[in-house]
């Protein structure tokens, strides 16, 4: 989670940026003739975004375009009597082409840069937010961007400050992806040693992805002014735009703000202890006073006085057991992964760790299969993260209708999968490898109405021997892996059998 003072003191800095864009009383609006008579020609205004920059702008569950963006343009239609139209798209690099092609009129929140002038007319800023480096909690001390140098900083594709990056810092790793999601994921499974984005953005997904080993570790030497980006046919439309944010008034841009950043910042300081503390400070208090106030009154009065008290620790018992119910849940999604619903990397290793302690403790075999999605960047890139996630469902459906009811099956990071074996031997591991690996080789995934694709696994199997600790374990059954997935991908590969060809070659 993030740290408590870093984000409160970032919610401040992204108040008083906001504030600033509106003087306390509202100014006139006064348009020319050729700008009245565009938007007369023009009643209906399409415009594209970025479907997962919350709070700044997003879709909602329903399907409807949300966030501190939407206030603002329903603000907007009602001063210049116009309907804005979203044009749902599935990445922020697709809402870029469709505006660039002309296609859309414009984007509803875009960096001005150099670069971008080329192609689009730009508004005033309607907001400013920093920009921060979020990296794994193992990162202690403070980041700045020349400190990255040499490693992997994943940004969202299509986003500004990339370049920004890329000309200032070339020994930058840049990872580009899809969404905000895949670059918060990426740090905290370790693909990445860190991601630059939004601050109220990564608050927001960090929370309702429930990532807990991710927080801030700088700020960003520049600070982000987002404004409404119009295609250049079309530029007539941002100095309208530019009018209605200089006549609109302060307290109508405090309370956009405050319904999407301010209320959220206060949330993040966890009441829950103090408030526990307080209710039990005050039954104990009412208890004493009750007891006091009993030995002074008739039988009667004593008997109603118990009986109530017994109400209470009744109630008090419920919400004991509600509690620990609530706590159970959370231990199950700490360890599982959220899209495919099997094990996560984390539950997975104490997992493993505990079945290696067994088998070390009281003798027996066990068995480690990894396995690796074959061409899965391919599915991504081509037909999207939609189709990506269908696939990595199939194929987690797949492999719980193959394995046996003691194996367990863990999504380790993107599309990489292992499967705990115990009481199993290298022989029958390889067996049940193979019946996985043709299982997936069934599958058909229609990626849209009436196209179909297959996957195919490639898979490493290793067995326990002494001495085996969960990382040597994993090594060798990755090793195997990564021999498959070089030597031709879809099939199935023993370690041992590596360790026997190379003691061949050295005879």
């Amino acid at each position: 989670m993030l740290k408590f003072t870093t984000r409160y003191w970032l919610f401040l800095a992204l108040l008083f940026s906001i504030k600033g864009f509106s003087q306390d009383q509202p100014i006139p609006l006064s348009l020319t003739d050729a700008e009245r008579a565009w938007l007369v020609d023009h009643p209906v205004i399409t415009f594209a975004a970025d479907p997962f920059f919350s709070p700044i702008e997003f879709y909602n569950e329903e399907g409807q375009f949300s966030g501190i963006t939407q206030d603002y343009l329903t603000y907007i239609a009602k001063q210049l009597n116009v309907t804005f139209k979203p044009v749902k798209t599935d990445s922020w690099a697709e809402s870029v082409d469709l505006v660039r092609n002309g296609k859309v009129l414009m984007l509803s929140s875009e960096l001005k840069t150099p670069e971008n002038t080329n192609y689009y007319e730009f508004s005033k800023p309607h907001i400013i937010f920093p920009t921060v480096i979020l990296a794994r909690e193992n990162v202690i001390r403070q980041q700045k961007y020349e400190d990255l140098s040499g490693k992997r900083l994943t940004v969202v594709q299509g986003y500004p400050d990339i370049d920004l990056i890329r000309e200032s810092y070339p020994d930058i790793e840049l990872l580009e992806v899809a969404t905000v999601v895949d670059a918060l994921r990426m740090t905290a499974f370790g693909q990445a040693d860190a991601t630059s984005i939004s601050q109220p953005v990564a608050s927001y997904y960090i929370e309702k992805e429930g990532i807990t080993n991710l927080h801030v570790v700088g700020v960003a030497d520049y600070v982000s002014h987002a404004s409404f980006a119009i295609n250049k046919e079309h530029a007539v439309l941002a100095h309208i735009l530019s009018k209605v944010l200089d006549a609109m008034p302060k307290q109508e841009v405090q309370e956009i703000f405050n319904r999407w950043v301010l209320l959220k910042a206060d949330l993040n300081f966890d009441y829950g202890p103090l408030i526990k503390m307080s209710i039990v400070a005050g039954l104990i208090i009412l208890l004493l006073i009750a007891w006091i106030y009993q030995t002074q009154t008739q039988k009667r009065r004593l008997q109603r006085e118990i009986s109530m008290r017994q109400s209470k620790e009744n109630e008090l018992n419920h919400v004991m057991e509600e509690l620990q119910k609530v706590n159970r849940q959370l231990e199950v999604a700490i360890i599982t992964d959220p899209l495919t619903g099997v094990m996560n990397r984390r539950g997975f290793y104490d997992l493993l760790n505990t079945e290696l302690s067994r088998v070390m403790r009281y003798g027996g075999e066990a068995a480690l299969l990894m396995m690796d999605i074959d061409h899965f960047k391919v599915i991504n890139d081509t037909h999207g993260h939609r189709a990506g996630d269908s696939a990595l469902h199939e194929f987690t459906l797949v492999c719980k209708n193959v394995i046996r009811s003691i194996d367990v099956i863990s999504r380790i990071g993107g599309e990489e999968f292992a499967v705990m074996l115990p009481n199993t031997n290298i022989e029958s591991a390889v067996i049940l490898a193979e019946r996985i690996r043709e299982a997936v080789e069934g599958i058909s995934i229609e990626v849209i109405r009436g196209m179909k694709i297959r996957m195919t696994v490639s898979i490493g199997v290793a067995s326990y021997e002494n001495n085996d600790d969960a990382d040597a374990f994993i090594h060798k059954a990755d090793q195997a892996l990564y021999f498959a997935k070089n030597n031709g991908r879809n099939q199935t590969i023993c370690y041992h059998d590596l360790q026997n060809q190379h003691q061949d070659h050295s005879n």
